[in-house]
């Protein structure tokens, strides 16, 4: 029993092996891990550039989002203001209303007050009379006033 091996043997066998290796290296194996290299770096690319264009997205969101409550805010104080004319447009309207009105009611005031002098010496002009009437039917003469 031979340990040590027939090194021409041995030559033999590690020669096809080399070539086979040679061959496998040139044909399969260096194609096969640039293939495997490029698709690695297209989809750590694509990747990165997926992250990069999320950044975007919520960078342009987060601009988006602060005009529109910049917005909001702009048409809450324009609505304000709008509010605040309309409500001294109405107070002026109800004030020079109410003036109006008042000045009609001192008016007819004033205009009653005169009726009812001029309604009350009248009729005291004709309670009078009619006094004087009465007081000849029943006495059966002319009364006569004293002062």
């Amino acid at each position: 029993m031979n340990i040590v091996p027939d090194p021409i043997l041995v030559a033999v066998q590690i020669l096809p092996f080399l070539v086979l290796m040679t061959g496998l290296h040139l044909i399969l194996f260096k194609p096969m891990l640039a293939y495997l290299d490029r698709r690695k770096a297209a989809t750590v690319g694509a990747r990165a550039e997926a992250a990069a264009l999320q950044a975007q997205s919520g960078a342009a969101l987060d601009r988006y989002e602060q005009a529109l409550t910049a917005a909001r805010a702009e048409i809450a104080d324009i609505r304000a203001g709008a509010r605040a004319e309309a409500n001294a447009a109405h107070a002026a309207k109800v004030a020079a209303a109410r003036a109006e009105v008042d000045a009609r009611v001192g008016a007819a005031l004033v205009q009653l007050r005169a009726d009812a002098t001029a309604a009350r010496s009248g009729l005291g002009s004709q309670a009078q009379g009619i006094a004087a009437d009465v007081a000849r039917q029943v006495l059966g003469r002319e009364l006569t006033v004293e002062a």
